[in-house]
């Protein structure tokens, strides 16, 4: 049986009601778009301090972009240096297979990006697969069957 606590239908109730939550958790995302990585995560930062006190949803919303934002920052960096490295000690030339690792994990990035600025205008949670949990969220609970 699901029981549904108090703060979880009064979420329910609220995102029912105002776009305003759904719209500030769509932006946390909307930044990531920007091309500039200091930039992108430190508005999204400034967003997430701003609303995460004033619904779970924001809070939620917010936690996952950073997270994401970081994650996939960090793995554009590494691909960048493993590339590099390799390609001094090989007599080879390895930076297309690099290159197109790095344009893999981009449009993956873009598209989990879209997915969830969708999933947080429809009022669902959005989980990122493949993302270092540097900002802890809440764990997916399970249902009982």
């Amino acid at each position: 049986m699901n029981v549904i606590h108090n703060s979880e239908l009064e979420e329910k109730v609220l995102l029912k009601k105002t776009g305003k939550i759904k719209t500030i958790s769509a932006i946390h995302y909307l930044l990531a778009f920007i091309p500039i990585p200091p930039i992108n995560i430190g508005l999204t930062f400034i967003v997430w301090l701003l609303g995460k006190d004033k619904s779970a949803f924001i809070d939620h919303h917010g936690r996952q972009s950073l997270n994401c934002q970081i994650s996939f920052q960090l793995y554009g960096l590494i691909i960048s240096i493993m590339t590099y490295i390799i390609n001094l000690f090989v007599e080879l030339d390895i930076r297309q297979i690099g290159y197109s690792v790095f344009v893999i994990v981009a449009l993956y990035y873009m598209v989990a990006i879209i997915v969830a600025i969708v999933s947080s205008f429809i009022g669902k949670k959005f989980y990122f697969p493949l993302v270092i949990p540097f900002f802890r969220v809440e764990k997916r609970k399970k249902k009982n069957m």
